[in-house]
Order: structure tokens, then C-alpha cells, then sequence
């Protein structure tokens, strides 16, 4: 009787607080650039429902150049081709990025975890010029340029 007592509490506990559960069982994060997934050393991680992924790798993935200013706790990612410039600038823990210096207020700041800087991956790459499809059921984003 004490066991059945203590199973009933516990499940009245987990139903009070649905996010713990739902969290847990939540698939991780998949990212695609041209069709080719994208293998990060730091997992994707989700802030106000925002994608937040590894600055370099995704920048990297993505043939864009990359730059850490430790000073101002800022990165840049560069895009340059015959046709086209654009400069995309990250403060970590900002409200506010630059694109081809224009301010630009970001809706989920990066931040740094597990020694990686976290971006928000549809503003970086959005800047970038590239187009970003998610797909809620499969937890996988698609970006294409």
C-alpha cells in the first residue's frame, strides 16, 4: 500500500509540471545546410523559442569567414563574393546585432555554453541572405542559399 502511495504521488508531481516531461522527450535539434547535416560539437539548444547553434560551425558550414573579438565579447561573420558583401556582428548576451552596420534587435541574445558561442541560427543565417525552413515534427531545420 506504501509503494502504490508513493507511485501516486509521484505521478501527480509529474503532472503538475508538464515541461519537465515534455522537455525530456523533446528529439534533439537537427541542421541542414545545402542538404548536408551539419555535425556540431556543442548540441543545438532551444531559448524562447529560438534555435541557438555553434557560431563557427554553422558560419563554417555555410563558407562564411568567422572572428571572435575577446575584447568586446563580439563574433562577425563575413560574407564576400564577386556580387556581394554582407557582415553580420553578434555582441554575447546583447539585444542589439549589426548587419552591414545597420542595428538590428535580436529576439534571443547569443551566449556562451560549454565554451561555445550559441547564435541564434535564423538570424545569423537570414542576414547571411539565406533562407530557413523548420520543421517542427522532425525538429530539423533546412537552410539553403
Amino acid at each position: 500500500m506504501k509503494s502504490l502511495t508513493i507511485i501516486v504521488i509521484m505521478l501527480l508531481v509529474a503532472s503538475m509540471f508538464p515541461q519537465l516531461t515534455s522537455a525530456a522527450a523533446q528529439k534533439p535539434v537537427k541542421v541542414y545546410v545545402q542538404g548536408l547535416e551539419v555535425e556540431f560539437d556543442q548540441t543545438p539548444i532551444f531559448t524562447n523559442g529560438r534555435v541557438l547553434v555553434p557560431f563557427r560551425q554553422i558560419a563554417e558550414s555555410m563558407e562564411i569567414s568567422v572572428t571572435w573579438d575577446q575584447k568586446s565579447k563580439r563574433v562577425t561573420a563575413q560574407y564576400k563574393s564577386a556580387f556581394k558583401k554582407k557582415t553580420v556582428v553578434i555582441p554575447v548576451n546583447g539585444k542589439t546585432a549589426t548587419v552591414d552596420n545597420k542595428s538590428v534587435k535580436l529576439d534571443v541574445p547569443a551566449k556562451i555554453v560549454g565554451g561555445r558561442i550559441m547564435v541564434p541560427l535564423r538570424f545569423l543565417t537570414q542576414s547571411l541572405g539565406a533562407q530557413v525552413d523548420w520543421n517542427n515534427e522532425s525538429q530539423e531545420v533546412d537552410v539553403t542559399y
